[in-house]
């Protein structure tokens, strides 16, 4: 018992051989391309003070390549948005009005707008609570959106 046809034998030999190694190469691919993928996560938090309102958002890069932020806009509760971006510190409207009084902060990012790999950026952003035209006297549901040249992050938080 034999096989007869040894040539078909070799030729089925080297067809698994590159079937194999084309599912493995594919594989190691995809690895590496999910790996360059930016995974960012993050937390906001609202803190009201003696007459204004600082907005504490902590971004996190879990893994993936650098990203560099390109907008910051806070959505408070039928409020005009309000719009940031970096490196630039000055807070506007959406209209392109500056807000008077409000500061912008960036710890954590280089030059003020890059986030790498593994590492943890803080941004503060102090208004003052006459923006809120129903003042501080009852809750709001806010959200911030953070625009990235490769991603974006949506995170709510309430300023009570």
């Amino acid at each position: 018992m034999g096989v007869e046809y040894p040539f078909i034998a070799v030729l089925l030999s080297i067809a698994l051989f590159v079937v194999a190694l084309s599912a493995l190469s594919l594989h190691v691919y995809i690895t590496a391309e999910l790996s360059r993928v930016p995974v960012i996560s993050g937390v906001a938090e609202a803190y009201v003070g003696a007459g204004n309102v600082t907005l504490l958002f902590t971004v996190r890069s879990e893994r993936g390549e650098a990203v560099e932020l390109i907008q910051l806009e806070v959505h408070a509760g039928g409020e005009v948005p309000l719009v940031v971006k970096p490196p630039d510190s000055s807070v506007k409207n959406s209209a392109g009005e500056g807000l008077e009084g409000a500061v912008v902060k960036y710890y954590g990012l280089r030059n003020n707008k890059t986030l790498l790999p593994g590492s943890t950026a803080y941004i503060v952003l102090t208004i003052p609570a006459e923006y809120l035209s129903h003042g501080l006297d009852k809750s709001v549901d806010c959200q911030v959106v953070l625009l990235f040249d490769k991603a974006t992050l949506v995170l709510p938080f309430t300023i009570q």
